[in-house]
């Protein structure tokens, strides 16, 4: 059974890309993974836009790597839009999918237009490329997705990680503190009372990020940043709710009872020194945001959490 068997995820985009299925088809036979046969909900008509057709590529192509047997739903916005965004994820949220990741982030002041109520799934959005923590990642309904920089071995093993530079961590002005973050060793950190971003982390570095097949942007490409990581992370919880499923547990959820959120937090050592725990690679070096937040023991604002050791990960969600 392909990992995410089962699982409904949704990829948020805002365009039409009329080759998504195509392009993802010459990525999966070139890297020798089955496709997975997309479900496109075209709010966009003809319109297309390149550098969104490089985002609907990226997350697609990301998902399917992690979690081949998901049902993937790409919802393509009419327009990058509040509105048109928010009619997007209502879709999604209608669908009744398990895992959401959205492709985008606005500016705080402009938060208040989307009115984003959810009420079921896991949402997931990036925390940002350029510095400043960006809205849905700092809503408290949202796990916000950083980015660091991995070295790894010629098996693959973790030899090293930092922060990435460039990704988006700090405090939002809008979001108050939640629940989960009210623990001594975030607030130590944490002075504004407001929800600091990201969450966790993944691999974002350009320099050595992932291998996306785009033809409409001229072939192959290898990109990096926190869309990356968003979709990575996206493929993850999806095989942890099939593992989930298997046990006829009922799916993670980011929004309500015992959030992922709450189940992520609560392994974090509450003297803000470094966990005890197998499923967080404690990053330690770097630093990332407008702020120049250093990544440190423990929980930082820099990488939040600090990445995951995925299997273990799976195996601590699925107990949940």
């Amino acid at each position: 059974m392909p990992a995410g068997y089962g699982i409904k995820v949704a990829v948020i985009v805002a365009y039409h890309y009329s080759n998504l299925q195509s392009d993802l088809n010459k990525w999966a036979t070139h890297l020798n993974f089955k496709p997975i046969t997309l479900n496109v909900i075209n709010q966009a008509g003809t319109v297309t836009n390149n550098n969104w057709a490089l985002e609907s590529a990226v997350n697609v192509q990301m998902i399917n790597a992690v979690s081949p047997g998901a049902t993937v739903y790409v919802i393509e916005a009419k327009s990058v839009s509040h509105a048109d965004i928010r009619t997007a994820m209502l879709t999604a949220q209608n669908i009744g999918v398990d895992v959401i990741a959205m492709s985008f982030g606005a500016d705080e002041p402009a938060t208040q237009a989307f009115a984003f109520a959810p009420t079921s799934g896991v949402w997931i959005a990036p925390s940002g490329d350029y510095g400043k923590p960006s809205f849905p990642a700092t809503h408290a309904g949202v796990i916000a997705v950083g980015g660091t920089v991995a070295q790894l071995s010629p098996s693959n093993a973790l030899i090293a990680e930092t922060a990435w530079v460039d990704a988006g961590a700090g405090m939002s002005t809008v979001a108050a503190l939640p629940s989960f973050q009210k623990i001594p060793s975030v607030q130590t950190l944490n002075t504004t009372l407001h929800r600091s971003v990201p969450d966790v982390a993944f691999h974002a570095n350009p320099e050595t990020g992932a291998s996306i097949y785009s033809s409409i942007n001229g072939g192959w490409y290898v990109v990096g940043g926190t869309t990356v990581s968003t979709a990575l992370f996206a493929g993850v919880v999806a095989v942890a709710n099939q593992a989930r499923k298997n046990q006829n547990r009922p799916m993670l959820n980011s929004i309500s009872g015992l959030t992922l959120q709450d189940s992520l937090y609560k392994l974090v050592s509450t003297n803000g020194g470094p966990t005890n725990s197998t499923v967080l690679n404690d990053v330690v070096n770097g630093s990332a945001g407008e702020g120049g937040y250093a990544a440190g023991p423990g929980y930082d604002v820099a990488s939040g959490l600090g990445s995951l050791n995925v299997q273990h990960f799976i195996d601590y969600a699925a107990a949940q």
